[in-house]
């Protein structure tokens, strides 16, 4: 059986980089719809929800800056707020809320060939 793993967001506040206190936690339907798509699929499902900092312009470091640190490319959209995933190789990506579905049926689609061909 295939199982995924969500990491969830889990603190309800995080501090920016001038020390300034900011709401925050995720978004439901980056959980919800890749949950009801993987769970269609027959996967099993597990949700972890450490706590931590947070994906902002002010946020102390980011993921995206750590990467390209290490020299990975990093691609974006270029209208805010679109679907935007990438693969590369066994990475899957999503930039934002609207991403979520897509990338979950990409990830169904690609384990499915994959189970199929093996």
């Amino acid at each position: 059986m295939t199982r995924v793993l969500f990491v969830v967001f889990a603190a309800g506040r995080w501090t920016l980089r001038e020390g300034e206190v900011h709401q925050s936690g995720f978004w439901g339907e980056e959980l919800a719809l890749p949950h009801k798509i993987f769970s269609r699929a027959g996967w099993e499902i597990t949700i972890a929800t450490p706590g931590g900092n947070s994906f902002g312009r002010k946020a102390v470091w980011l993921l995206e800056d750590r990467l390209r640190e290490s020299g990975a490319t990093y691609s974006k959209a270029r209208l805010p707020l679109l679907p935007y995933v990438v693969v590369d190789r066994n990475l899957y990506t999503g930039q934002n809320p609207p991403s979520s579905e897509r990338l979950a049926e990409r990830l169904v689609a690609d384990m499915e060939a994959a189970s199929n061909t093996g």
